[in-house]
Protein backbone atom coordinates (compact mmCIF):
# COMPACT_ATOMS: atom_id res chain seq x y z
CA UNK A 1 0.00 0.00 0.00
CA UNK A 2 1.36 3.40 -0.96
CA UNK A 3 1.54 5.68 2.04
CA UNK A 4 1.87 9.20 0.84
CA UNK A 5 2.30 12.64 2.23
CA UNK A 6 2.07 15.51 -0.16
CA UNK A 7 3.84 18.68 0.83
CA UNK A 8 3.54 21.51 -1.60
CA UNK A 9 5.34 24.74 -0.93
CA UNK A 10 4.21 27.48 -3.23
CA UNK A 11 6.37 30.54 -2.98
CA UNK A 12 5.21 33.67 -4.65
CA UNK A 13 8.72 34.93 -4.98
CA UNK A 14 9.82 38.49 -4.92
CA UNK A 15 12.96 37.60 -3.00
CA UNK A 16 16.03 38.50 -5.09
CA UNK A 17 18.29 36.30 -2.97
CA UNK A 18 16.54 33.13 -4.13
CA UNK A 19 16.96 33.42 -7.90
CA UNK A 20 18.50 36.71 -9.00
CA UNK A 21 19.19 35.71 -12.62
CA UNK A 22 15.67 34.44 -13.29
CA UNK A 23 14.06 37.36 -11.50
CA UNK A 24 16.22 39.85 -13.38
CA UNK A 25 15.26 38.20 -16.66
CA UNK A 26 11.58 38.34 -15.67
CA UNK A 27 11.33 34.54 -15.86
CA UNK A 28 10.74 33.58 -12.21
CA UNK A 29 7.40 34.31 -10.62
CA UNK A 30 6.53 31.15 -8.72
CA UNK A 31 8.47 28.44 -6.93
CA UNK A 32 6.75 25.11 -6.35
CA UNK A 33 8.21 22.27 -4.27
CA UNK A 34 6.29 19.00 -4.31
CA UNK A 35 7.27 16.19 -1.94
CA UNK A 36 5.64 12.76 -1.80
CA UNK A 37 6.53 10.74 1.26
CA UNK A 38 6.68 7.10 0.21
CA UNK A 39 6.07 7.53 -3.52
CA UNK A 40 8.50 5.65 -5.74
CA UNK A 41 10.01 7.62 -8.65
CA UNK A 42 8.76 5.08 -11.20
CA UNK A 43 5.16 5.97 -10.24
CA UNK A 44 5.68 9.36 -11.92
CA UNK A 45 4.75 8.61 -15.50
CA UNK A 46 2.46 9.94 -18.21
CA UNK A 47 0.21 6.90 -17.69
CA UNK A 48 -0.04 6.81 -13.87
CA UNK A 49 0.29 10.47 -12.86
CA UNK A 50 -0.10 12.66 -15.97
CA UNK A 51 -0.29 16.02 -14.19
CA UNK A 52 2.66 15.31 -11.92
CA UNK A 53 4.60 13.95 -14.90
CA UNK A 54 3.92 17.14 -16.88
CA UNK A 55 5.01 19.26 -13.92
CA UNK A 56 8.20 17.24 -13.61
CA UNK A 57 8.94 17.59 -17.33
CA UNK A 58 8.58 21.37 -17.20
CA UNK A 59 10.45 21.87 -13.92
CA UNK A 60 13.33 20.38 -11.98
CA UNK A 61 13.52 16.66 -11.12
CA UNK A 62 15.88 15.31 -8.47
CA UNK A 63 16.54 11.90 -10.01
CA UNK A 64 19.02 10.78 -7.35
CA UNK A 65 17.43 12.30 -4.27
CA UNK A 66 17.54 10.24 -1.07
CA UNK A 67 15.96 10.95 2.27
CA UNK A 68 18.13 12.10 5.14
CA UNK A 69 16.83 9.35 7.41
CA UNK A 70 14.75 6.48 6.02
CA UNK A 71 11.15 6.52 7.27
CA UNK A 72 11.56 9.69 9.34
CA UNK A 73 8.97 11.98 7.79
CA UNK A 74 9.36 14.90 10.19
CA UNK A 75 13.17 14.79 10.06
CA UNK A 76 13.21 14.70 6.25
CA UNK A 77 10.47 17.33 6.01
CA UNK A 78 12.44 19.68 8.24
CA UNK A 79 15.59 19.15 6.19
CA UNK A 80 13.63 20.05 3.04
CA UNK A 81 12.10 23.05 4.81
CA UNK A 82 15.41 24.43 6.07
CA UNK A 83 18.08 23.05 3.76
CA UNK A 84 20.24 21.92 6.69
CA UNK A 85 20.79 18.63 8.48
CA UNK A 86 19.02 17.70 11.75
CA UNK A 87 21.97 18.55 13.97
CA UNK A 88 21.65 22.15 12.82
CA UNK A 89 17.88 22.53 12.39
CA UNK A 90 16.97 20.87 15.71
CA UNK A 91 14.56 18.09 14.65
CA UNK A 92 16.28 14.73 15.05
CA UNK A 93 13.34 12.29 15.23
CA UNK A 94 9.64 11.95 14.47
CA UNK A 95 9.04 11.73 18.23
CA UNK A 96 11.28 13.32 20.82
CA UNK A 97 11.39 13.84 24.55
CA UNK A 98 12.13 17.38 25.69
CA UNK A 99 11.34 17.94 29.34
CA UNK A 100 10.55 21.62 28.81
CA UNK A 101 7.87 20.83 26.17
CA UNK A 102 6.27 17.83 27.87
CA UNK A 103 7.78 16.55 31.12
CA UNK A 104 5.76 13.33 31.07
CA UNK A 105 6.16 11.83 27.60
CA UNK A 106 7.56 12.07 24.12
CA UNK A 107 5.73 14.17 21.54
CA UNK A 108 5.41 14.32 17.76
CA UNK A 109 7.91 16.92 16.58
CA UNK A 110 5.39 18.15 13.99
CA UNK A 111 2.48 18.54 16.42
CA UNK A 112 0.98 22.01 16.66
CA UNK A 113 1.14 22.06 20.47
CA UNK A 114 4.84 21.07 20.50
CA UNK A 115 5.72 23.59 17.79
CA UNK A 116 3.87 26.41 19.56
CA UNK A 117 5.37 25.52 22.96
CA UNK A 118 8.85 25.14 21.47
CA UNK A 119 8.63 28.52 19.74
CA UNK A 120 7.29 30.11 22.94
CA UNK A 121 10.22 28.76 24.98
CA UNK A 122 12.87 29.72 22.42
CA UNK A 123 11.59 33.05 21.09
CA UNK A 124 10.55 31.52 17.77
CA UNK A 125 13.49 29.12 17.41
CA UNK A 126 11.77 25.71 17.67
CA UNK A 127 13.53 25.20 14.36
CA UNK A 128 16.99 26.65 14.84
CA UNK A 129 17.22 28.08 11.32
CA UNK A 130 14.66 29.78 9.05
CA UNK A 131 12.73 27.76 6.49
CA UNK A 132 12.54 28.53 2.77
CA UNK A 133 8.98 29.83 3.28
CA UNK A 134 10.14 32.11 6.08
CA UNK A 135 12.99 33.44 3.92
CA UNK A 136 10.61 34.13 1.04
CA UNK A 137 8.25 35.99 3.39
CA UNK A 138 11.12 37.92 5.02
CA UNK A 139 12.08 39.16 1.55
CA UNK A 140 8.61 40.44 0.72
CA UNK A 141 7.14 37.34 -0.92
CA UNK A 142 4.07 35.32 -0.05
CA UNK A 143 3.85 31.57 0.46
CA UNK A 144 1.27 28.84 0.63
CA UNK A 145 1.99 25.42 2.11
CA UNK A 146 -0.37 22.47 1.74
CA UNK A 147 0.18 18.99 3.13
CA UNK A 148 -1.53 15.72 3.89
CA UNK A 149 0.29 15.40 7.24
CA UNK A 150 1.06 17.91 10.00
CA UNK A 151 4.74 17.90 8.96
CA UNK A 152 3.62 20.60 6.50
CA UNK A 153 3.40 22.92 9.53
CA UNK A 154 7.19 22.73 9.88
CA UNK A 155 7.57 24.43 6.48
CA UNK A 156 6.12 27.67 7.87
CA UNK A 157 4.96 27.46 11.46
CA UNK A 158 4.42 31.09 12.41
CA UNK A 159 0.99 31.99 13.79
CA UNK A 160 -0.82 34.38 11.49
CA UNK A 161 -4.14 36.17 11.32
CA UNK A 162 -6.79 34.90 8.91
CA UNK A 163 -6.12 37.88 6.63
CA UNK A 164 -2.44 36.97 6.15
CA UNK A 165 -1.19 36.61 2.58
CA UNK A 166 0.79 33.47 3.49
CA UNK A 167 -1.09 30.30 4.40
CA UNK A 168 -0.44 26.79 5.71
CA UNK A 169 -2.97 24.00 5.15
CA UNK A 170 -2.67 20.43 6.34
CA UNK A 171 -4.92 17.61 7.36
CA UNK A 172 -4.02 15.32 10.22
CA UNK A 173 -5.58 12.29 8.56
CA UNK A 174 -6.10 9.02 10.41
CA UNK A 175 -2.88 8.52 12.34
Amino acid sequence: MLRSCLIVLLGFISAPALSPKLLAAGQAKYFVLVVWDGMRPDFVSAELTPTLHALRESGVWFANHHSVYPTSTEVNGTVLATGVFPRRNGVTANKEYRREIDPLKQFGTESLSAVRRGDELTSGKYLRVPTVAELVRANGGETAVAGAKPVALLQDRLPRPDASGSLVWFTAGNR
